[in-house]
């Protein structure tokens, strides 16, 4: 593997824009100014999103760029940045490289007034039951699901998992059978048995936004339920 003189950062250093939120960077070199959205931050540096396209920025020059955020105004400046790559050209999705790390203290800052976060995908807190049936165990467990996203789901189990086995959660409701596939990331024992987490597999896209979305719809019907369990989702036997 070839080694770099950047700094490596792990990974729980990486922070994305909170949904709704908008950071702002204004980047400049003597070839002109650009201005673009952010998307993720390290101590090493950034992602922005373009309207125009980055072909001019693909240069040696140092670049220094302002990040603000309406209502808070500007929070940080960097200087002597280089452009790295286009990730995605075609959606103008740019990465620059910081050439001194970042305070992290910044970003704890900025997740203290809920504008940055450390997750990629918006976290959906649901209380439904489900089946689970995981590599290696003959029969379905029955569980409860404690949140859903795009990347992963949580759900509380009487039995405690391998890691790195793969499990199939089904869901049933609202006319719907949902299967999540995912493997098992890591499980804690509490006083209701483990709670466990999941990564989930690629193909999971559409079976999660249905089960957000039926969730919610249920929801919505049955908004004076404090804790949320809707009798209208029941578990598949």
């Amino acid at each position: 593997m070839t080694q770099t003189n950047a700094t490596v950062h792990r990974h729980e250093d990486l922070f994305y824009v909170r949904r709704g939120r908008r950071v702002t960077v204004v980047m400049h070199s003597e070839d002109g100014e650009w201005t673009g959205e952010l998307i993720d931050i390290s101590p090493n540096g950034f992602r922005v999103s373009m309207q125009e396209s980055p072909r001019s920025l693909q240069s040696r020059k140092p670049i220094s760029a302002v990040f603000s955020i309406a209502h808070f105004g500007e929070f940080y400046r960097a200087k002597g940045l280089y452009f790295a790559n286009a990730t995605d050209e075609s959606n103008y999705v740019v990465s620059f490289r910081m050439a001194e790390p970042v305070d992290l203290l910044i970003f704890h800052q900025l997740l203290e007034e809920e504008i940055l976060t450390r997750r990629e995908h918006e976290r959906h807190v649901i209380y439904l039951p489900a089946l689970a049936q995981l590599e290696m165990v003959a029969e379905p467990v029955e569980i409860s699901l404690m949140d859903v996203s795009v990347g992963g789901i949580c759900f509380l189990s009487p039995i405690d998992p391998v890691l790195g086995h793969r499990v199939r959660c089904s869901v049933q409701g609202g006319g719907s059978h949902i299967d999540l596939n995912a493997v098992i990331c890591w499980s804690s024992r509490n006083n209701k048995g483990y709670t466990v987490g999941c990564r989930l597999c690629s193909e999971n896209l559409g079976s999660v936004q249905n089960l957000i979305a039926i969730y919610d719809a249920l929801a919505s019907e049955d908004a004076d339920r404090p804790d949320r369990r809707h009798p209208f989702l029941q578990v598949i036997g």
